[in-house]
């Protein structure tokens, strides 16, 4: 079995374990959310383990791990202690949450309201929550607040502005969001440089 490697990656003044952590901040700076890498460690589980989310974006109280595609296969000793610590934030904590984004951030081509194509197994691809996936990137009805929900329901983020409760309200296939994933995607890091897009 050949050992594989990520490429660690430097963005916004961060060095990142991997291109997928760097191109998940770029998308993260497309939408306008602002994100802190590896901001504060945790002991989790018992044992006790001492874990370290990727991300925290403080404005959605949200803990990001970020795992290649087929997480549970690539890293099953990291998906379980990922499963450990949602398991703490949602029995013990009364506030934030978490999830877990496998792979890197999707082809936009490839999205449609609700979201990226729907993986067939969990930690595939795409975004997980303890007990649940097929979450995605969404808006809410004003257009002005991002948050991940169930399919892309966008109808669904408490942020103030006005709801839509029906559940055939999808907005994963949002312009800004598909722009944010295209941004992401096409983010350079070789040869010292930080992110930029390539040229048209």
């Amino acid at each position: 079995m050949t050992d594989i490697r990520a490429i660690e990656t430097s963005y916004a003044g961060c060095l990142f374990r991997s291109r997928t952590e760097a191109r998940w901040a770029v998308f993260f700076d497309n939408i306008g959310l602002a994100w802190q890498h590896e901001s504060q460690g945790f002991e989790v589980g018992k044992p006790a383990k001492r874990y370290l989310p990727d991300f925290y974006l403080p404005k959605l109280g949200l803990h990001v791990e970020v795992k290649p595609a087929m997480a549970d296969v690539a890293d099953p000793d990291g998906v379980l202690l990922w499963e450990n610590f949602a398991g703490m934030v949602a029995t013990k904590w009364d506030h934030d949450k978490t999830a877990m984004f496998c792979g890197p951030p999707p082809n936009p081509a490839q999205v449609d309201r609700k979201g990226p194509p729907r993986a067939g197994t969990w930690y595939e691809e795409g975004i997980v929550i303890l007990g649940d996936w097929h979450y995605a990137w969404c808006v809410c009805p004003a257009g002005e607040h991002f948050d991940i929900q169930f399919e892309a329901r966008g109808g669904r983020i408490l942020c103030g502005c006005p709801r839509i409760t029906d559940d055939r309200y999808f907005t994963g296939n949002h312009p800004r969001i598909l722009a944010a994933y295209r941004a992401a995607r096409s983010a350079r890091f070789e040869h010292g440089e930080h992110g930029q897009q390539r040229a048209a």
